[in-house]
C-alpha cells in the first residue's frame, strides 16, 4: 500500500487492505465471521443496521448471507438487528433492484425495519431539496418512484455537505454540536475532511483523536475525542433525540487512487453501521 511507484503488489484504482481486521483478512461471505458480529450487536442492543447501496452496488450474496445469519438469530429467541438499505446516487434505480432482490418475495419480511409499519429505507424523492449530494450538485431525476414510495416508509437521503432537511437521515455531520433531523442524529467515530473528502486522511478533522470543541487533534488520538465529543452532544441534548446513527471507518478494502499531482493514496469511505433509537 506504501508503494508510491504504484507497482504490481500494490497497483493503483484497485482495493487494498489498509489494516488487518480483528478477525483476519475475511470475507462478508463468511458465515462464521457475520455470526460473531451479529452476536456482538444483538447484545449490543443495536435496533437496525443500515446497508449501504449509495453507489449503486448491492453486494448480493454477502447480504444474503447477513439476511440468513440474522434469521438464525431471531428463530432462536434473541432480538437480533433489523436492516435498512441506504440508496444516492441512482436511487431509484437501486431501490427498484433491491425491492426485486430483496423485499418482493416476502422471504426477508421479518427483518425490515419498520417503525412506521412499512419497510424503512433512505433514498432520493423529489422533497429532497439537495440535502443529498447528488440533488445539490448535478442535475438529478433518479428519484425513488411512485410506487415504491407507496411500498416503502421512505426517508431522504442527507449528504454533509448538502443543505439541510429535517425529514432526512444523515450518515455523517460536519457541524457540532450536529444536525438534528427531526430526533435523528449522526455519530461517528471520525469524519471526513469537510473540505477535500478524496483527502481526508491529511486533514485533522479526519483523525479518530480530533476534538470537536477544541478544533484540534489530542496528542493521545487512539482515546477517540472525535467519536467521545459527537456523543457528548447526544447526550446534552437527548431530550431532542431519539434516534442515533453511528457510523464509522468499517471498509476494511478501499480503493487506492493518485490525485491530479500524482500523490497516492487510499481512499477510505465512511460507511453507515448501526442505529440506536431511543438512548
Amino acid at each position: 500500500m506504501n508503494d508510491v511507484k504504484g507497482r504490481a503488489e500494490s497497483p493503483l484504482n484497485e482495493f487494498h487492505f489498509w489494516g488487518e481486521p480483528l478477525y483476519g483478512y475475511y470475507s462478508m461471505s463468511d458465515p462464521w465471521v457475520v455470526t460473531r458480529h451479529v452476536e456482538l450487536l444483538t447484545n449490543a442492543g443495536v435496533d437496525y443496521l443500515c446497508i449501504d447501496a449509495t453507489n449503486r452496488v448491492l453486494y448480493p450474496e454477502p447480504v444474503k448471507n447477513l439476511l440468513r445469519v440474522l434469521t438464525l438469530f431471531m428463530e432462536q429467541g434473541f432480538k437480533a438487528p433489523k436492516v435498512v438499505f441506504y440508496t444516492n446516487s441512482f436511487s431509484g434505480a437501486t431501490v427498484d433492484d433491491l425491492y426485486n432482490q430483496f423485499y418482493k418475495s416476502g422471504v426477508y419480511s421479518h427483518l425490515w425495519f419498520s417503525p412506521k409499519g412499512k419497510p424503512m429505507i433512505i433514498g432520493i424523492t423529489e422533497k429532497n431539496g439537495k440535502a443529498s449530494d447528488m440533488t445539490k450538485y448535478n442535475e438529478f431525476t433518479d428519484f425513488i418512484k411512485p410506487e415504491m414510495q407507496e411500498y416503502f416508509d421512505v426517508r431522504e437521503s442527507q449528504w454533509p455537505n448538502g443543505d439541510y432537511n429535517p425529514s432526512s437521515i444523515p450518515w455523517m455531520s460536519w457541524q457540532y454540536p450536529q444536525w438534528n433531523h427531526n430526533g435523528v442524529v449522526a455519530v461517528p467515530v471520525a469524519q471526513h475532511s469537510h473540505t477535500a473528502i478524496a483527502a481526508s486522511a491529511m486533514h485533522k478533522e479526519s483523525s479518530r483523536g480530533y476534538d470537536n470543541v477544541t478544533k484540534q487533534v489530542e496528542k493521545d488520538w487512539t482515546a477517540g475525542a472525535n467519536f467521545q465529543t459527537m456523543w457528548n452532544a447526544v447526550f446534552q441534548s437527548k431530550e431532542k433525540i431519539d434516534h442515533v446513527l453511528i457510523t464509522s471507518f468499517n471498509e476494511w478494502m478501499a480503493i487506492k487512487y493518485a490525485n491530479a499531482h500524482g500523490h497516492k493514496g487510499v481512499f477510505l469511505l465512511m460507511y453507515i453501521t448501526m442505529s440506536f433509537p431511543g438512548i
